[in-house]
């Protein structure tokens, strides 16, 4: 369910969603060398958005220092990588135009924990692969480790920003409102688009390829507040949006519901176990 609507944001055809990640994942080798494959049936589905685009270029770019680190502040080579233009030319023709984050949509100011309050904390370990999470550690502020710094609230979304770990990213859901996350998170809260469709597109393949532009430094490479800013979103339409928000829910819903059914099926085992109701046959 989440690959349809990742590609439904995006406009792709959901009947044949790797049209475009094929011009960005595969078209792209090690090596740095083209193929010759005809990129106009690649993108037919697309072809207005990137109108500009005519072939695939070679997977490297050469660059003066003008137009790299007194641009950018960035002299790591990974950084200037064809590949990641052309995405952004896709974004910059998408339809519906494109946003970046505002200061005020990444929450990222630190809370200190009161000593002998519990509290509950969301770590990496606890973010599953479709953006729910499991059970998260309960303990006193005194126990808790000092990257747990960030309050979150419901309708809150979740993403690292260390390399390595760009996919784990989360929608806090009710159940989940005031828990405290690492600081190895940002949270983010954008006006223009609604966390349930920001999830589905950082979770994109399309996206999850593009993020690995703007990790930097040596000892643990991560996003910086200011490359978070510099992320070209598409902005999708408000109808899609709200499309995906109902179905996000409902699937979260679902998932909350079959916990429960989860626990108590446990629950009455153990019952069972423990009343000396349970049968146990053995074979001769």
């Amino acid at each position: 369910m989440l690959n349809t609507y990742q590609n439904e944001s995006l406009g792709l055809d959901s009947k044949n969603p790797c049209i475009l990640e094929s011009k960005f994942l595969d078209c792209h080798d090690l090596q740095g060398k083209s193929r010759n494959d005809d990129s106009t049936l690649l993108l037919r589905d697309e072809a207005e958005a990137i109108q500009n685009t005519k072939h695939i270029q070679a997977n490297y770019t050469i660059a003066t220092l003008k137009e790299s680190f007194l641009k950018t502040g960035r002299l790591d080579a990974e950084y200037y990588q064809a590949k990641y233009e052309d995405i952004e030319i896709f974004i910059k023709n998408y339809r519906g135009g494109y946003v970046r984050l505002e200061l005020t949509e990444i929450k990222d100011s630190n809370f200190t924990p009161e000593q002998e309050r519990q509290y509950r904390y969301i770590e990496l370990a606890n973010i599953g692969g479709n953006g729910n999470i499991s059970t998260p550690t309960q303990d006193l502020g005194k126990n808790l480790p000092t990257r747990a710094r960030r309050m979150v609230k419901e309708g809150d979304l979740i993403i690292s920003s260390i390399e390595g770990s760009l996919n784990s990213c989360a929608l806090i859901t009710k159940e989940f409102d005031s828990c405290l996350v690492s600081t190895g998170f940002y949270v983010l809260k954008a006006k223009d688009i609604n966390s349930e469709t920001l999830l589905v597109l950082f979770k994109s393949r399309f996206f999850q390829e593009y993020l690995k532009k703007f990790p930097s430094g040596t000892i643990l490479s991560a996003i910086s507040k200011e490359e978070l800013q510099n992320i070209l979103i598409p902005k999708i339409d408000s109808n899609t949006q709200e499309s995906i928000a109902r179905h996000l829910q409902k699937s979260f819903k679902l998932r909350a519901k079959s916990k429960e059914l989860l626990r108590a099926a446990k629950q009455r085992v153990e019952e069972e176990i423990v009343g000396g109701n349970t049968k146990v046959i053995l074979e001769s």
